[in-house]
């Protein structure tokens, strides 16, 4: 599978005769304050930081594409079959949020039959020494579950350093025999 991930807390400048506004994802959006906006000024994407103060947030204007975009930090709250989860997912801004996902691409026995129930137990385990994951996401299924790639490093304690050397779980399953493409 190719990867796909862009990095945390890079958002969509959306702009309106009156307001303009950040696209955080999930359908959700982040009014900037008249100050932020001053700073945003006309950029169309940008990465945003918390300020060393602890008092607001740094927008840095970005030149890149809509690739770079919906890439998060997530806990782990469930395994529900092996290609489908519960995560706290950490949008920016203080903001987060519970969503159930499936990853993208890949198809796991279902979880009824007893092959379904073995790979459950082995995404579980290779959960298990993780804090937590790295997402990215830009669109749903027919069930509306929105579709990631999952990646996961135990250990770590950034999300880059997970981007940087963790394992796509998506292409672990594939490799390991427990999913295959769809």
């Amino acid at each position: 599978l190719q990867t796909r991930y862009g990095r945390i807390n890079t958002d969509r400048v959306m702009r309106s005769d009156a307001s303009v506004r950040l696209d955080v994802g999930f359908g959700m959006h982040y009014t900037p304050m008249p100050k932020e906006r001053q700073e945003i000024g006309a950029a169309e994407m940008v990465e945003v930081t918390k300020r060393e103060s602890g008092d607001g947030y740094r927008f840095e204007a970005i030149s890149a594409d809509a690739s770079r975009l919906y890439t998060y930090r997530a806990d782990l709250v469930e395994v529900m079959d092996a290609d489908t989860f519960w995560l706290d997912i950490d949008y920016g801004f203080r903001i987060g949020g519970q969503q159930k996902l499936r990853l993208r691409a890949i198809d796991t026995p279902e979880l009824s039959t007893s092959a379904g129930a073995r790979v459950r137990e082995a995404v579980t385990e290779m959960l298990a020494p993780v804090s937590f994951v790295v997402l990215t996401t830009s669109r749903t299924d027919k069930y509306d579950r929105y579709l990631a790639d999952v990646f996961c490093l135990a250990g770590a304690t950034t999300a880059d350093e997970v981007l940087e050397h963790g394992v796509y779980l998506n292409q672990r399953l594939l490799d390991e025999g427990l999913a295959g493409k769809w």
